[in-house]
């Protein structure tokens, strides 16, 4: 039962990174920083909870907003803040579910398969787990559930990408 929630703390945090790219990471960088609910200390990820890396992402953050206020909303589309924020937002995806799953999901891999490749596992279960948050808001809403892209899109400026 705990790798389930660990697996569903991974995924949401991932989503989360994935609609609003900047405050999950600082919230969840923060909370870990105080041994609060999440802990990468022991880890290879520890430094997911290092100021140094949540002021990165401040200045991200505080260079997002200027783009805005600048150019308008549409300036972070073009193509070099494009590609910068979209690889920011994969990595730290990535980052961060690999570190929840790493501080508490690691010993039933280990235990089940001691001498198999462990990196393997991380990154097909990561790939899945962005799969999954990148397509579920467009699978859901083009298989009945029309209320989705609304209900996501009044609550956190979320817009799916159009289905082909």
């Amino acid at each position: 039962m705990d790798l389930a929630f660990d697996l569903l703390m991974g995924a949401g945090i991932a989503a989360g990174i994935g609609i609003r790219p900047f405050l999950p990471v600082l919230l969840v960088g923060a909370l870990a920083a105080g041994d609060i609910g999440v802990d990468f200390d022991g880890t290879d990820f520890a430094f997911l909870e290092q100021a140094a890396l949540l002021a990165v992402v401040v200045v991200l953050l505080a260079l997002s907003i200027y783009l805005v206020r600048r150019r308008g909303p549409g300036a972070l589309e073009v193509q070099p803040w494009a590609y910068l924020f979209g690889v920011y937002a994969v990595v730290m995806r990535i980052l961060y579910a690999a570190g929840v799953m790493a501080e508490y999901g690691a010993a039933l891999f280990y235990a089940a398969t001691a001498r198999y490749f462990f990196s393997m596992w991380f990154l097909t279960l990561l790939v899945v787990l962005v799969v999954i948050a990148n397509n579920l808001p467009a699978f859901l809403e083009r298989h009945g559930y029309k209320r989705t892209r609304q209900a996501l899109e009044r609550s956190f400026g979320y817009s799916p990408a159009t289905a082909s």
